[in-house]
């Protein structure tokens, strides 16, 4: 490359020379434009810049130089050895000049081979007596004069200066960024108490402030033998996060700074005696600083980079200042952590409880329990253990995870043995933080580090115990002792509760089997008796017609047995037609009823002996009801007044339309809006106040007075038609006399939808299908098992019945053959939807359409329209 040696034109090279290094405010940006101005005012093939570590004693050429492409991305280090420095003395004699460097002792060997440098000037960057670095210029042919040599020694002293500069406001400003970047941190981390939310900041904010992408927090885990990662940025601490890695507490520049509580910092790590080197980090400096709080180290913050002298002493002043304000928003995250945890365990133990209330079954009950905590807590182990203190084991676990291989090993825990045969044997809490160290700890799972067993007491006995086993060493805190003896009390209440209940089931098991018992034997009873007493009542009637008395005492001994025969006789009846009541053996024939004109009909036989006063609407709304039990009721009521009313005592009757507020709140049935209320009075003796509650209840007189005849059945009977009718009767308040009401739904004689039956023992069944089927038009009433679907029947008169197969007391088949065998309900149409698979009728039940649930609503609602539809 030609030069020129006009002074002229060096001095306005040199000049312009310095306003780009003055401008130049980024090294990278400064060495590159000094190396190529360089190069040209000397006519150099190549021009580098390299840094001078002092205490190595080693250049380092920068990337950023001027020459060959083939050493564009090249980086030497050049070893300065002692003969050399002597030899050159670069601090006294400045720049080193040499036209054949090969064989000069003074020029550092990389340069000759790695630049095949022929000529070279070596201008050392010197400010205030400390070396920065040097300028290289190297040509490949030719010489450099001494002009060059000074040319290039007073660009050099210019470059240090300017570098100097350069790197103290680069310090400065690093500086001041670094402090910004500390009162907006403060800020943040204050600003929350999600302790992740805040690692992150940190993290992020160390990046930004540092340009540094490996950073990560470590916390002590397993009463601090081991320090895990908590967070952490850049590809390399990613990496080995996702591994699960941690670090014995032990070992290490973490280790020290944690054990310590103490800053450990290398700008040189690797050759440290501390340093501990990770496999997929390159580390060459780093950073560990503890986050400590009141004494106690919470955490260790850990930067590192593959850089050698990365951190100045300002950075780590920096990262100190952040622990001491990360230690303040970590311990606070934690206490919030902490409380946090425990309102969690409050909620679970709130809604677990309430649960526990509804359950009345042993075994869902313990079910239901390690199931809940499991998925809430997230302990490695939970079980559940029934007690036998005979046997002296702990036995029928129940446990989460199931661990196939551990059924066979915990079938029968002996009560010596383990932590909860401990827990059994004391009536205590067992906490052990640390399993390996617990004396009589019974050794299942090799992944257990720490364990909690709480005994289940019902008074002072065990009856069963809980156990919670965890991963981690120290896992169950205070916290979780409260929590779980809380629990362990609900326990006991939810197993009395469930014990109770199975006790009362029985019982009223026993009594529904001695009160189905008793009601047989009255049937058969009741109907016995009829043929023999119709016998007698006949030849009693005989007798009296044709028989030849020798004196009217004799006749008067056969009327009173005849009366009383025609007396037990309507007794056994009115026994029976109860009793058939109770059990939906009475057959109930509806239709509509015009309620004026059947009272008309009803009271005129009666009219010629008693004196009535009737109140009715001029147009009174239809009924659909049974004539006939209508008419039986109407007949007990008229009766009563008639038997307790003085002689020439008037009897009213009102019979009118009323709405439901009208009528006495309480007593009428949730359905229906519209009723027919039907009164009847009398001004006779009324009840005693001390026997109103015997009313309508089987075999009650509420009067001692024997000339007035009664069975104490005539009240009951009427109670339990009117019911089936879907109404009401009582009894209401009167000054004088007595007055007893009913009131029956009316009919809406605009529906003439068809009416269906669902008979189902699952609300969630019946609940589905009532929707669905009321929404394609059908009128739905639903009945829970078979005995409260035969009073539906004969009230409601169904167009179809849909019924299950498995239900409580009359189930589906018996339902079936009681409907077959009567021939008012024997033509109902109905369909099966069970849950039973592969069901069949018998064939004696003819056709009769068997839907399985698992076909679905749509199925059944197309077999219902196929039914129904029939031409």
């Amino acid at each position: 490359m030609p030069r020129r040696h006009s002074w002229r034109q060096n001095l306005k090279d040199l000049a312009e020379l310095t306003e780009t290094l003055i401008s130049a405010s980024d090294p990278s940006q400064l060495y590159e434009q000094l190396t190529e101005r360089i190069a040209h005012m000397v006519g150099a093939r190549i021009c580098l810049i390299a840094t001078y570590d002092k205490a190595k004693k080693t250049f380092t050429a920068q990337k950023s130089h001027y020459g060959s492409e083939r050493l564009k991305n090249l980086s030497l280090s050049y070893q300065v050895t002692p003969e050399q420095e002597e030899l050159w003395n670069f601090r006294k004699n400045g720049a080193l000049l040499s036209n054949n460097p090969s064989a000069d002792p003074r020029i550092l060997t990389a340069f000759v081979k790695g630049y095949s440098a022929k000529s070279l000037i070596l201008a050392p960057m010197i400010v205030r007596n400390e070396m920065l670095g040097l300028i290289a210029v190297i040509n490949k042919r030719g010489g450099f004069t001494e002009f060059d040599s000074y040319l290039t020694s007073t660009i050099a002293y210019q470059a240090g200066v300017i570098l100097t500069n350069s790197r103290l406001m680069n310090e400065e400003k690093r500086r001041s960024a670094q402090i910004q970047f500390l009162n907006e941190t403060a800020r943040q981390l204050n600003a929350s108490l999600v302790l992740d939310d805040i690692l992150d900041y940190a993290i992020s904010g160390i990046q930004k402030a540092l340009r540094m992408n490996e950073v990560a927090v470590y916390v002590p885990a397993e009463n601090d033998f081991f320090l895990e990662m908590r967070a952490c940025s850049g590809p390399y601490h990613k990496q080995i996060k996702e591994q699960g890695y941690i670090q014995s507490s032990a070992i290490g520049f973490l280790g020290h700074a944690f054990r310590n509580a103490i800053t450990v910092f290398s700008n040189d790590c690797r050759s440290h005696p501390l340093f501990l080197a990770h496999p997929l980090i390159p580390t060459n400096s780093e950073v560990c600083i503890p986050v400590k709080r009141e004494n106690r180290v919470l955490a260790v913050l850990n930067v590192e980079s593959p850089d050698r002298d990365a951190f100045t002493p300002g950075d780590v002043l920096t990262l100190e200042t952040l622990a001491d304000q990360l230690a303040v928003a970590f311990s606070n995250a934690v206490i919030y952590e902490g409380e946090r945890k425990h309102n969690n365990q409050m909620l679970l133990l709130s809604e677990l409880v309430s649960e526990l209330a509804s359950i009345l079954d042993r075994e869902r009950i313990v079910k239901t329990t390690v199931e809940r905590i499991k998925q809430r807590f997230q302990y490695y182990f939970v079980a559940m253990g029934w007690v036998d203190e005979e046997e002296q084991v702990i036995h029928s676990w129940y446990f989460v995870p199931r661990f196939e291989a551990l059924s066979r090993v915990i079938s029968k825990v002996p009560i010596a043995k383990g932590l909860t045969g401990a827990s059994v044997r004391t009536g205590k809490t067992v906490l052990v933080p640390d399993t390996s160290k617990a004396e009589n700890y019974y050794n299942l799972l090799e992944e257990v580090r720490s364990e909690l067993a709480v005994p289940v007491k019902i008074g002072d006995t065990v009856v069963a115990v809980l156990d919670l086993e965890s991963d981690r060493l120290g896992a169950f805190d205070e916290s979780d002792v409260l929590i779980m003896e809380t629990l362990a009390h609900a326990l006991s209440t939810a197993l009395q509760n469930a014990d109770s209940y199975h006790r009362l089931e029985r019982t009223n098991s026993q009594l529904a089997d001695t009160v189905q018992q008793k009601d047989e034997i009255v049937q058969i009873v009741a109907h016995d008796f009829r043929s023999p007493l119709t016998v007698i009542r006949g030849y009693m009637d005989y007798l009296l017609k044709r028989g030849e008395w020798k004196d009217e005492r004799q006749k008067e001994i056969m009327e009173t047995v005849s009366t009383q025969a025609q007396r037990l006789q309507k007794l056994a009846e009115a026994t029976l037609k109860a009793s058939r009541l109770d059990s939906g053996d009475i057959a109930f024939s509806y239709e509509k009823v015009d309620f004026r004109s059947f009272l008309q009909r009803l009271i005129f036989p009666w009219s010629e002996k008693h004196k009535f006063i009737v109140h009715t609407d001029s147009e009174l709304p239809l009924v659909r009801a049974d004539a006939g039990r209508l008419q039986e009721v109407m007949e007990n009521l008229l009766s009563n007044a008639i038997k307790y009313s003085p002689n020439g005592g008037a009897i009213e009757i009102t019979a009118k339309k009323a709405n439901r507020s009208e009528l006495p709140e309480g007593l009428l049935p949730e359905n229906g809006d519209n009723f027919l209320f039907v009164s009847v009075s009398d001004e006779g003796i009324g009840i005693p106040p001390d026997k109103k509650n015997m009313l309508f209840q089987r075999f009650s007189r509420v009067h001692d007075n024997r000339r007035i005849e009664g069975i104490g059945l005539g009240l009951y009977i009427a109670k339990r038609m009117i019911e089936t009718h879907g109404g009401r009767i009582w009894l209401r308040e009167k000054e004088k006399g007595t007055q007893f009401c009913f009131a029956i739904p009316t009919m809406d004689e605009q529906l003439s939808r068809d009416n269906i039956l669902i008979v189902d023992d699952d609300i969630h069944t019946l609940r589905l299908l009532h929707k669905a089927l009321s929404e394609i038009g059908f009128d739905v009433v639903t009945a829970a098992d078979g005995k409260e679907a035969l009073d539906q029947l004969y009230r409601f008169k169904p167009h179809l019945m849909i019924l299950d197969v498995l239900m409580p007391g009359l189930g589906g088949p018996e339902l079936i053959a009681r409907l077959k065998s009567n021939a008012e309900t024997s033509s109902i149409p109905l369909v099966v939807f069970t849950g039973k698979a592969d069901f069949h009728l018998p064939e004696e039940f003819g056709e009769i359409p068997v839907i399985s649930k698992n076909a679905g609503i749509q199925r059944l609602k197309e077999v219902v329209e196929q039914t129904l539809r029939k031409p």
